[in-house]
């Protein structure tokens, strides 16, 4: 795809965020990502600076990694290897190409985001599954693991912070962490680590929270057989909310960008470029497949398709539209999808920010900002990755991620619809559909009701 000049391409660019009703950042400040040493010495810093360094290429057209240049751990796989900075640039620059991104030390009129325990005026910081963003130095403990979700979900909630206050000369402490969901630190320290096996993951939607899924999962190191759903292209003003996809990608189905990701990490993907409904795969589904779907989609009535034949465990995470992410799970027989969003109303209403497109009146598009759409695919595979750890479940159904709220995180029960399709299921047919499936025990059981 050719684009006439950097002013067209970033109005088109950011063209959801201006949707969602907001600005983007100055382009004339640089942001400079800094780091502490020890920090970068570590799996959690280095996924901190990977993820600082895709999300603010999608939030800013000036961006220098103001770090010394390191080698990836060795338990990263896929694109992360070798030198940091000339990954990561490349990586920025295939999102913007008419970007400025260099790697170089921050300057006096740089905009600095410093990642690590201690440094700056303001940090950002996790430790296992922790967070803390505010003025140095971090009150979080030393890590015990190589768990990247804190340190991942730090970045995410410092920018996210720096973007709503217009890039602030100080930000307010918080703590929260991402195992329980709360606005607080936990101690424990339980988690899957890489190369774990997660079984057979059914995506349906690869779009901007679908695609972060994936993308999370991946560069955690999980293992597992993914098909894609998805029957929609990708498009300009698709690539600030999806940490997947590049420029070089647009026109291009959506389930082709994240197969050929997944296959940089060796994880075997079948693309499924069509609707839910469409798919023979999905018609013809057999007993005990798959083990988990991630329900990222709200197009055709898609969740009345999933929750009227007798799903497995579902996980997925939304936007909404007042600074607000979500993830959900529903393990039968619990309060499935339909529950949260009935047929009867707007299908996106809760899940994107839908708006009228200017251009053609007749068309919804959804709208969300970078950071939500990351935080939502974050959460999500974070979530999915406890289903194998032995004190599951460690919050309630559905989980809130409001980064400029007064408590950043929490969750809440998810309660069942009278009227909902799942009602009605037949519990020993469902039974036996999910048998054999690796989550299986799981349901029917005293946590999922």
């Amino acid at each position: 795809m050719k684009m006439d000049g950097a002013e067209n391409f970033y109005r088109q660019f950011h063209d959801r965020t201006f949707k969602y009703g907001e600005r983007p950042l100055d382009p004339n400040v640089r942001l400079a990502i800094t780091a502490e040493q020890s920090y970068l010495n570590s799996r959690p810093g280095q996924a901190a600076v990977i993820v600082a360094s895709e999300l603010l290429c999608r939030l800013s057209q000036k961006v220098s990694l103001a770090f010394a240049d390191f080698e990836f751990d060795q338990t990263f796989s896929g694109p992360f290897h070798g030198s940091a900075h000339s990954c990561l640039i490349d990586r920025m620059q295939s999102v913007a190409p008419p970007g400025q991104f260099t790697a170089e030390p921050a300057r006096s009129n740089d905009y600095i985001i410093h990642l690590g325990s201690q440094g700056d005026s303001w940090i950002a910081h996790g430790s296992d599954w922790n967070l803390y963003t505010g003025p140095s130095p971090s009150p979080l403990g030393k890590a015990q693991s190589a768990n990247i979700f804190g340190s991942c979900l730090a970045t995410i909630s410092a920018i996210a912070q720096i973007f709503g206050h217009r890039l602030p000369g100080e930000l307010k402490p918080t703590v929260a962490n991402a195992l329980s969901l709360e606005s607080s630190a936990t101690d424990q320290t339980d988690w899957l680590p890489p190369e774990s096996y997660l079984g057979e993951l059914w995506f349906v939607g690869c779009g901007s929270v679908g695609s972060a899924v994936a993308y999370f999962l991946a560069l955690a190191g999980y293992k597992f057989d993914a098909v894609l759903f998805d029957k929609d292209p990708i498009e300009l003003e698709n690539l600030t909310r999806s940490p997947i996809f590049h420029f070089d990608h647009v026109g291009e189905p959506k389930v082709e960008s994240v197969g050929r990701f997944f296959a940089l990490f060796n994880i075997n993907t079948k693309a499924e470029p069509r609707w839910l409904h469409e798919s023979s795969l999905w018609a013809e589904r057999p007993a005990g497949r798959p083990d988990l779907i991630i329900s990222a989609a709200n197009e055709h009535n898609v969740r009345f398709q999933i929750e009227s034949q007798f799903p497995c465990p579902q996980i997925y995470g939304t936007t909404g539209k007042n600074w607000l992410s979500n993830v959900f799970r529903h393990i039968p027989p619990g309060p499935c999808s339909s529950c949260s969003f009935p047929p009867s109303k707007k299908e996106t209403s809760c899940a994107t920010g839908e708006v009228t497109d200017t251009q053609n009146p007749e068309k919804k598009v959804d709208a969300a900002l970078p950071f939500l759409s990351f935080a939502a695919g974050l959460l999500a595979a974070a979530e999915i990755s406890k289903l194998q750890l032995s004190n599951f479940p460690y919050s309630k159904d559905r989980g809130f991620f409001e980064p400029l709220g007064g408590k950043p995180l929490y969750s809440t029960d998810i309660k069942h619809r009278d009227s909902c399709v799942c009602a009605d299921r037949h519990r020993n047919v469902h039974k036996s559909v999910l048998q054999g499936t690796r989550y299986e025990a799981l349901c029917f059981t005293e946590l999922a009701i």
